[in-house]
C-alpha cells in the first residue's frame, strides 16, 4: 500500500510540473506548433519545432520572433500581434535573390530604397510557372503592394528577452533598416531587412490564431 501511495502522489507531482500551452505567445524553444489542414502549403497539416526565439528592438517597442523549422527543413518566422482582443500571426518565409527576381521587376523593386514617395510594387511573375519548390508563392503573395515603411532603424538580438530587459546599448545586436510593403487587403506583406553587407527579403502572410491546430510543450 505504501508503494502504491508513493507512486500515486509522485505521479501527481510530475503532472503538476508539465507546461501547458494555451496561446502561441507562450511558445519557447523546443515546443511544437501544428497548423490546420486547410492552411496553405507549406503549413497545411504540418508540425514545426520552435528552433529559436529571438528579439527585434525598434523605437516603437520590442518584437518576439519564433523561428519554426519543419521536418523537411522548411524555415518560417512567426510573430504574434495582439490588439483590441484580436490575435494575428505573421508568418514569413525568406526568399533567395533568384526568386525575388522572378517575382518582381528589379528596377521597380530597387525603388523601394530610393524613391521619395511610397512605391507601388507589382508582382510581375506568376508563381505557378516557377520551380515546384516555389509554386506555393501564389498563396503567399499579392498582385500588388504599397510601401508603408521605409528605413526604420532597429536592432536584432539573438535570444529571448521576454523575461529580461534588453541592454540599454546595442552591444551584441545587429543593426538593421526595415522596409515594408502591404497588399490592398492588408493580408500580405513584403518585408525587407537591410544589415551591414546583407539583405533579407521575406514574403509575409497574416493568419488567425485558430489556424493553429495544436501546441505541444517540450517539457
Amino acid at each position: 500500500m505504501a508503494g502504491f501511495l508513493k507512486s500515486l502522489f509522485g505521479g501527481k507531482k510530475e503532472a503538476d510540473n508539465v507546461r501547458h500551452l494555451s496561446h502561441p505567445r507562450e511558445l519557447a524553444a523546443g515546443d511544437i506548433v501544428k497548423f490546420k489542414l486547410f492552411t496553405p502549403t507549406p503549413l497545411a497539416g504540418n508540425s514545426f519545432t520552435v528552433d529559436e526565439v529571438n528579439t527585434y528592438d525598434f523605437k516603437s517597442g520590442n518584437e518576439t520572433e519564433f523561428v519554426l523549422r519543419g521536418s523537411d527543413k522548411q524555415t518560417l518566422f512567426m510573430t504574434v500581434d495582439e490588439s483590441d482582443d484580436e490575435v494575428e500571426l505573421r508568418l514569413s518565409i525568406k526568399l533567395p535573390r533568384t526568386v525575388v527576381e522572378q517575382l518582381f521587376n528589379l528596377d521597380q523593386f530597387s525603388a523601394i530604397f530610393d524613391a521619395d514617395e511610397p512605391v507601388r510594387l507589382q508582382r510581375t511573375g506568376n508563381p505557378d510557372d516557377f520551380d515546384p519548390q516555389w509554386s506555393w508563392l501564389s498563396h503567399w503573395s499579392a498582385d500588388a503592394y504599397t510601401q508603408n515603411a521605409k528605413s526604420v532603424r532597429g536592432y536584432f538580438h539573438k535570444g529571448d528577452y521576454r523575461q529580461q530587459p534588453l541592454s540599454s546599448s546595442a552591444d551584441g545586436a545587429d543593426e538593421l533598416d526595415y522596409y515594408s510593403l502591404i497588399s490592398d487587403d492588408e493580408k500580405y506583406y513584403i518585408e525587407i531587412e537591410v544589415y551591414d553587407g546583407d539583405t533579407d527579403v521575406m514574403v509575409t502572410r497574416l493568419f488567425e490564431a485558430n489556424d493553429i491546430e495544436e501546441l505541444w510543450p517540450s517539457t
